[in-house]
């Protein structure tokens, strides 16, 4: 599963907030009393500012029973627009502060549990039911103002749920068979997200430094046994990134169950689907990035006017980070893995990187995560790693608890560095397409000995970035590696060596963002997944149904359901399923490879043919298992494998996978 940040919000909130200024924030006070059996709420919201002008948002399926200034009912201007209404106070007096109490109620969507995780990506209405509710604050289930907020939210829910939101916990109790609990946030934000579920709290108190901290977790009876992991889990996540950034800046972080597939970070807490928690990559991955969204994306805000900075410097610094701790050749397969992803978007796939808002499918979340992953590494690759990391508390101490854009990063690094770093900025930002790079020469060095000549070209039709390439030369003592500037179409570099040279490689650790050659891009999953269309075929008409729903599950874009793979198009993505005996039947009298002992044994086995020009999945499964599966959610889960060749599920619902093997090309040395 892949989670993502959800730090869009409505397009006309992202541009109303980019003024919003964090020193004259209003404050909101919100008493909110929901009843999620009946699916009803009702609220008070004060909303005390210093402004001649006071505008706010509603969704138009609450009713506003009143409005008042400094307790006097008043008429309001309102208006209707796109789904809101819009009301709007005048003030008195400017100077001084003054507070509008918006008293109103209504009723709420039912909780949709056939969600998708990619359809949670989606703007989500106020959703409620006893088995879980969720209130985005996207959905404006509360007033949204034009401007940043602090707020205080107390709410009340029947005994037996919990309700959490962002902010500071405090004021819980049990009453006349009503739970109540505030939620305190001192530093501004957009929007506020409510949460409503059947759980059990567990808590752990650390110090951090001179901070007390709260580490929570909102899980349901299914979950309850993976507390104290996650418990535990966060604290190390939080000593860490207070040590790499600077001190936590909140004073709890919770993680809380979803009844969706969700994977959402907020201040102070994330929000995750309870199918999921048990994975390990969610505790010891994916969940650090959310933990360190509270600083990058929370912490500081997102000023969107170049594009969103946040989930590309988190990828870097939690998933990828993870990588490098486990080893050079993790970090270096997971490079590669952008890049690969990189290599399947469609050819009218990619936008610039500072288009990049949030993630919304495959193409987004490449350039959005991948691209801005790698453009940090090659930042710290340029800059060496104790500058960088002066950049990124520079950074922080300047910009927490405001907003700050790609531009604010620059200057941070260029303070930090002392170099002017416009130029690269501007190339990783507003540039697309990506440098095809070659060796297209290698010899030694005339009347020398002790250099091997090099002549490096970019290939692409585009104008030639600036780079700094990696190179690597093979010898009978071993690899020799060097780093180049290369900024022209076609350059000639010297490496010393003292040992006999035999070949020439370029970027073989793949840390040049760049469009890879054939034998590095090996076929996989997401060849398909990203496709704008694809075929699906069951060799027995049994599956039919079956595979057009784990069909639909998988792909990004559109499926039609063919009779036969002779009755398919040969110029589109296909996918193949049966049972295994059928499938090998089929590949034996087809033109299509057989299966690959590489591929783990499984109840479900899934991959792409690696030796045709043609997109082709197999999915191969175990006859007379048909019936244990959810083929919708099957396709859905099979999509997050999307950068491997292969994916084998066994009875128990694990997962293997891998790839197909990469060869970076090589040119010979001549003398």
């Amino acid at each position: 599963m892949k989670l993502v940040r959800r730090v869009a919000r409505l397009g006309l909130f992202a541009a109303l907030v980019a003024t919003g200024s964090a020193w004259c924030a209003p404050h909101l006070d919100l008493d909110v009393r929901l009843d999620p059996a009946a699916r009803s709420l009702s609220a008070s919201a004060s909303i005390t500012a210093e402004t001649s002008d006071l505008t706010f948002y509603l969704a138009d399926q609450f009713v506003v029973q009143s409005v008042e200034l400094d307790g006097a009912t008043i008429p309001t201007d309102r208006s209707s627009l796109d789904g809101l209404q819009r009301f709007r106070v005048k003030l008195p007096d400017a100077e001084q502060p003054h507070t509008v109490t918006v008293l109103y109620r209504g009723e709420l969507q039912p909780l949709d549990t056939s969600m998708t995780h990619d359809s949670t990506l989606a703007a989500l209405p106020a959703m409620s039911s006893e088995q879980g509710s969720f209130l985005p604050g996207s959905s404006s289930w509360h007033p949204m103002l034009e401007t940043a907020f602090t707020y205080r939210l107390n709410t009340e829910v029947p005994d037996g749920q919990i309700a959490v939101a962002p902010g500071a916990p405090s004021d819980e109790s049990v009453d006349d068979a009503v739970r109540r609990a505030s939620f305190t946030m001192g530093w501004p934000v957009n929007s506020i997200d409510l949460m409503v579920g059947k759980w059990s709290i567990r808590e752990h108190g650390i110090n951090v430094g001179d901070a007390r901290i709260r580490i929570r977790t909102y899980f349901g009876e299914t979950e309850l046994g993976l507390a104290e992991g996650y418990l535990d889990a966060v604290e190390r996540f939080i000593r860490r990134y207070s040590t790499e950034i600077g001190p936590y800046p909140y004073t709890v972080f919770s993680v809380v169950s979803s009844p969706i597939p969700t994977g959402f970070g907020m201040p102070t807490l994330t929000y995750l689907g309870r199918q999921v928690l048990g994975y390990p990559f969610i505790r010891d991955i994916s969940l650090g990035h959310e933990v360190l969204h509270n600083w990058w994306g929370n912490g500081v805000r997102i000023d969107p006017v170049r594009g969103n900075w946040a989930e590309g410097l988190t990828t870097f610094m939690a998933d990828y980070a993870y990588r490098e701790d486990e080893s050079a050749r993790a970090a270096a397969r997971m490079r590669h893995g952008w890049l690969r992803d990189y290599a399947a978007l469609p050819p009218r796939g990619e936008q610039p990187l500072s288009a990049f808002r949030t993630r919304h499918h495959t193409a987004s979340a490449t350039i959005g995560y991948g691209k801005a992953a790698t453009m940090f590494y090659d930042l710290r690759a340029r800059l060496g790693n104790d500058i960088f990391a002066k950049g990124i508390r520079t950074f922080w101490d300047k910009h927490q608890h405001a907003r700050a854009s790609f531009d604010d990063l620059r200057e941070a690094f260029e303070q930090a560095s002392g170099l002017p770093l416009v130029d690269f900025f501007n190339q990783w930002l507003d540039r697309t397409g990506a440098p095809i790079l070659q060796v297209t020469q290698a010899r030694m060095a005339d009347g020398s000995k002790n250099e091997v000549e090099l002549v490096l070209s970019q290939t692409q039709d585009s104008e030639p970035f600036d780079l700094s390439v990696p190179l690597r030369l093979l010898s009978d003592e071993g690899p020799i590696d060097a780093r180049v500037q290369m900024s022209e179409a076609t350059q000639k570099v010297r490496i010393p060596t003292t040992a006999i040279a035999t070949a020439a490689l370029v970027d073989p650790g793949f840390e040049v963002w760049r469009k890879l050659s054939p034998e590095e891009a090996p076929p996989i999953l997401r060849d398909v997944i990203a496709a704008e269309s694809i075929q699906a075929a069951a060799l027995q008409e049994s599956m039919r149904d079956a595979v057009n729903v784990m069909a639909n599950g998988f792909s990004e874009g559109s499926v039609r359901l063919v009779e036969s793979v002779e009755a398919s198009d040969p110029d589109k993505p296909l996918i193949i399923a049966g049972s295994k005996s059928a499938i090998a039947a089929f590949l034996q009298g087809s033109s299509f490879a057989s299966r690959r002992e590489q591929i783990n044994p499984g109840v479900l086995e899934v991959w792409i043919i690696p030796d045709t020009t043609r997109k082709v999945v197999v999915v191969a499964i175990e006859a007379g298992t048909e019936d244990d599966h959810d083929w919708s959610s099957l396709g859905q889960r099979l999509r997050h494998f999307g950068r491997y060749s292969w994916v084998s599920i066994a009875a128990g619902g694990e997962a293997a996978r891998g790839s197909w093997k990469v060869e970076s090309p090589r040119i010979t040395v001549t003398r």
